[in-house]
């Protein structure tokens, strides 16, 4: 038991923080997938959910965390950290009370590599998400993060916005998941409440153009992009 301790403390381990649950298949479920297989601990911290406290209701918050249980098995998630800030509404939450949690999850799970929600992201939740997890990155408070990646989200990154050409997602790193492409779609169909119907950007067809196209930058037939933002390498 001892040594199947050690053992576990001795594997790489990644993170994912999303701002709404399904963000973290669209961006990094491929990556997920391909890590898990590699023997890596995955993890996952999804920031909003519906809950009582926003009035949601109780059909509605069961449809939602099955899913999120559903899409996890999938992607054989080893630990997932749902919060209950609501939804759309993550301003609203005081930001020390936002950067309190994460930093108790990151010190909980102590990962090497970090995925994030892009700076140019239409989202407000996305960039309190990202500014957040930020403050619980700085180098001297956590010296087990090695890497920082942002990832992309269909219907979130890119969309067209004035004057903003300095925050367009631009990839420096990317994954092979050729061979996790299905898997993901998997996962992905989990979030059925999410899905729509192609040009939707949250559609089977949508995700594996992307994959494709990401493809092409690399060689690879699929790939997930990520903006590498720090590096201890």
């Amino acid at each position: 038991m001892v040594q199947q301790k050690k053992i576990m403390s001795l594997r790489k381990k990644i993170l994912v923080v999303a701002p709404h649950p399904d963000d973290e298949v669209l961006g990094v479920g491929g990556t997920l997938l391909k890590k898990r297989k590699n023997k890596f601990i995955t993890g996952c911290v999804i920031l909003t959910t519906y809950s009582n406290k926003d009035k949601s209701s109780k059909k509605k918050i069961l449809l939602q965390k099955r899913e999120i249980d559903n899409s996890n098995k999938i992607l054989r998630i080893s630990k997932s950290f749902v919060l209950d800030f609501p939804p759309t509404r993550l301003d609203q939450v005081p930001f020390a009370k936002i950067v309190s949690e994460l930093s108790n999850i990151f010190n909980i799970f102590k990962p090497e590599e970090i995925y994030l929600p892009h700076s140019g992201d239409s989202h407000t939740d996305h960039a309190i998400a990202l500014k957040a997890s930020l403050s619980c990155c700085k180098w001297f408070r956590n010296k087990y993060v090695k890497k920082i990646y942002c990832y992309e989200t269909l219907s979130e990154t890119n969309m067209p916005k004035k004057n903003n050409i300095d925050k367009i997602f631009k990839p420096t790193h990317f994954v092979d998941i050729t061979k996790f492409i299905k898997n993901k779609i998997q996962s992905l169909n989990a979030y059925k409440s999410q899905m729509g119907k192609f040009p939707f950007p949250r559609s089977k067809e949508a995700v594996i153009s992307l994959a494709k196209y990401r493809g092409t930058y690399c060689g690879f037939k699929y790939a997930e992009a990520f903006e590498l933002i720090f590096s201890k390498d």
